[in-house]
């Protein structure tokens, strides 16, 4: 049987050496930030895009609340308290029937 060991290690920067850490977490964060609101307004974008569209189309839009999108079951409406797991949950609407 082989055992298995663990170590940990902790490092104490000096003050010079922390300001360079604390100064780079800094533009990570700052870098971070700025991806993803490039992504949200991507995303805005292409909503739009697809809203407009449909709309040339002479389909008709339906804003949705997405809280608990993914907890309704689609065929009866219950709210799961988990992830709804569609075949599950059919199968115990049959069993309750």
């Amino acid at each position: 049987m082989y055992e298995i060991m663990a170590y940990k290690f902790r490092i104490h920067p000096d003050d010079k050496r922390g300001v360079k850490i604390n100064k780079r977490l800094i533009l990570a964060q700052q870098l971070y930030n700025k991806i993803l609101e490039r992504i949200k307004s991507r995303y805005k974008t292409a909503k739009n895009l697809d809203i407009n569209k449909a709309e040339s189309a002479g389909m008709k839009i339906i804003t949705v609340n997405s809280k608990n999108t993914t907890r309704n079951c689609s065929d009866c409406g219950n709210i799961q308290d988990t992830v709804v797991r569609k075949n599950i949950h059919l199968q115990q609407m049959r069993l309750a029937d």
